[in-house]
């Protein structure tokens, strides 16, 4: 008797990149991938702080004695060489008046460079790990989340030599300080959307990581670090204040020197814009992540 030939079952094979649009468009996806993934983005963010330091005699120390080094040279230039003044709190005794642009300065960059670090390396975060990319099954996505909890450690270090020199010189810290996260979220959710995309970008475009140091140099004199909002000029300044950059800066210095409540219609249309384009470069990553091992 002639055995019956057995044909293989058939297996349907789904590829997890045809995923329709709408379904990285829904904030519940990108939402789902950072609770997913948080406890490997906790790992390898602590990883990253560390290898900074590694082999160093001060070690983590020195992510809170670089800004204090910071902090002393713009107090020296712009208060005992520059003489220069900015608001003058009131009642503020004239030597103080100094010290104060000095730290409404400082707490300006500490704001701007913490988005200027996560968006300065996010054309060169998937290009750097060509083995995540063909090798190990990895999600890709939480680079940017890695690059933004590694920049979160510097902020954080500077946040208390600000809130340090502010108790030094000032004699006191605003209860307002409590709302910090608050001040500085359209920042970090505008950080990890340009994380999203320039590190998407950066496989296929490799000069978008040549020009990126530029376009932080016009950003930064584009935004009211040195100078009031006042100052900007009346054509420009409806477009510059309710920029995330412009209102996370803003509001950062308000609770953490000026003792004064953000202004929250700013923040509310800044974490909203913010969470849109969050949502807009997360959905661009996830859509062009499946051609990243084609290319590197």
């Amino acid at each position: 008797m002639q055995a019956r030939e057995i044909s293989p079952p058939v297996i349907t094979v789904v590829d997890a990149h045809k995923v329709s649009l709408s379904a990285h468009l829904s904030p519940l996806t990108m939402l789902r991938s950072v609770l997913k993934n948080r406890a490997l983005v906790r790992q390898l963010a602590w990883r990253e702080i560390s290898a900074r330091y590694r082999g160093t005699q001060l070690g983590l120390f020195w992510s809170v004695l670089n800004p204090l080094l910071m902090l002393s040279v713009y107090t020296y230039v712009f208060c005992g060489v520059m003489k220069v003044q900015l608001d003058t709190p009131e009642g503020a005794a004239g030597s103080n008046n100094y010290f104060s642009y000095a730290l409404k300065l400082f707490a300006g960059l500490t704001a701007f460079n913490f988005f200027s670090e996560v968006v300065s390396r996010a054309p060169m975060l998937v290009i750097s790990c060509p083995n995540y990319v063909k090798k190990v099954v990895f999600p890709l996505e939480i680079l940017p989340l890695i690059a933004l909890g590694t920049a979160a450690s510097t902020f954080f270090a500077s946040l208390l030599v600000l809130i340090a020199a502010e108790l030094l010189l000032q004699g006191s810290i605003p209860w307002t300080v409590v709302f910090f996260p608050a001040a500085i979220l359209p920042l970090v959710l505008l950080a990890l959307a340009l994380g999203w995309l320039l590190s998407s970008l950066g496989v296929f475009l490799r000069d978008i990581g040549q020009s990126i140091a530029f376009v932080m140099q016009l950003l930064i004199f584009m935004t009211p670090v040195f100078y009031p909002v006042e100052a900007i000029p009346a054509g420009l300044r409806p477009i510059l204040t309710y920029s995330p950059l412009t209102i996370s800066v803003e509001s950062f210095r308000q609770v953490v020197l000026r003792g004064q409540q953000p202004d929250w219609t700013l923040l509310a249309i800044g974490t909203v814009s913010g969470l849109l384009c969050c949502q807009l470069g997360f959905a661009f990553f996830m859509k062009t992540k499946k051609a990243f091992a084609d290319v590197i």
